[in-house]
């Protein structure tokens, strides 16, 4: 079985995590599966499959449609792939699924992560109406049809015949890894200089406007000085969020850590999760915070989804920043058993185990 996955992102996140765990899993479990992907200029995937020797091709800009179209013909003209895996949240790129059935002859499996157009301004209006102009084509292009979330597949798949036949994959995570660890916490706060005292929010995710991390940074200012912040994950409002950062005088309670390959360890030293995200599908960084026992405070505008375990609380995102403090401070931090939650969650179907099972029984039966 020949796969050609398309999705891999520029800024490592959620998607591309999903896309790799399947991946590496399936291989893991023994699936007779090749893998090739279709890859943006400049994506920060392009180093990690280069160093475990995956085939990939660099695309031309959708943008630059004559040769992006020509690349592909070309490709699915000199190679066979039974399925393309396409991972997207939006009907923008019709070109793509429409050269693989019409010149690669392969069935077509889309896979939705988000639950609306991450864009702002008139590229979104742009987007949007793609979108319902590409509808109608897309939905007789797919031949299955995949979602992480309920939200995210009545969202993208307005079809009713399709909408049946959607399965969800929920995003799974190697749960064992995200345990609660007292000696991990230890190291962390250690490294970031927090006093025994001190109470660490946070949160893990691209530095993008659909994350509403201003919102959160602004929170800050009616906490106590002893709750601090960190901020997990690159992208292009770094620079915004850091000015936000050294203006509101929250330099020394509010930190940027950039891209990190220790989120489990990171979870184990926060206290308390947060996700004012405007719009999500399923993210993986809510159910790593739940297996690690982190009571989390949600924006409401996501879905109840969200909440495996008990330990979300969602709260509006529309008012003021303090409603969200105020409830950060009722939160009695100690009464939490965070060794219990990483089993809770693999028995909610969160494991990369039994996503990746789901994922290859589907294709076996197509």
């Amino acid at each position: 079985m020949k796969i050609l996955v398309d999705g891999l992102p520029r800024t490592v996140g959620g998607i591309g995590t999903l896309i790799m765990n399947i991946v590496n899993t399936s291989r893991a479990l023994g699936a007779d599966i090749e893998y090739e992907f279709l890859m943006p200029s400049g994506s920060r995937y392009i180093d990690i499959l280069t160093e475990k020797g995956e085939k990939f091709y660099l695309v031309p800009p959708v943008s630059k449609t004559k040769e992006y179209k020509a690349y592909l013909t070309k490709l699915f003209n000199e190679n066979h792939y039974d399925f393309l895996w396409f991972n997207n949240t939006s009907k923008v790129n019709i070109y793509l699924p429409r050269i693989a059935k019409k010149v690669g002859q392969c069935k077509v499996i889309t896979h939705i992560h988000g639950s609306s157009i991450e864009a702002s301004g008139k590229r979104k209006v742009v987007m949007t109406i793609l979108d319902k102009l590409n509808a109608p084509e897309m939905y007789r292009l797919i031949d299955i049809p995949l979602a992480c979330s309920n939200v995210s597949a009545r969202n993208y798949y307005r079809n009713k015949k399709l909408l049946d036949r959607t399965t969800i994959i929920y995003n799974g995570i190697e749960t064992d890894k995200y345990t609660f660890n007292e000696y991990d916490r230890n190291a962390v706060r250690n490294e970031l200089k927090l006093a025994d005292g001190d109470i660490l929010l946070g949160t893990v995710g691209r530095l993008t406007a659909i994350k509403n991390y201003p919102y959160i940074i602004n929170m800050m200012k009616d906490l106590p000085a002893d709750y601090k912040l960190i901020i997990a994950g690159i992208g292009e409002d770094e620079k915004l969020l850091q000015s936000l950062i050294d203006e509101s005088g929250l330099s020394d309670r509010c930190k940027l850590l950039g891209i990190r390959n220790d989120i489990p360890q990171l979870l184990s030293a926060m206290d308390v999760f947060l996700l004012p995200s405007f719009s999500e599908g399923m993210p993986f960084s809510i159910i790593e915070a739940q297996a690690s026992g982190l009571p989390c405070i949600m924006s409401d505008t996501l879905s109840d989804e969200l909440d495996i375990t008990g330990l979300v609380n969602a709260l509006p995102i529309s008012g003021e920043p303090k409603v969200w403090a105020g409830k950060i401070l009722q939160l009695d931090i100690g009464k939490f058993g965070r060794l219990e939650y990483s089993s809770k969650v693999r028995q909610a179907g969160y494991d990369i185990d039994v996503a990746c099972r789901q994922f290859i029984d589907i294709l076996s039966k197509a």
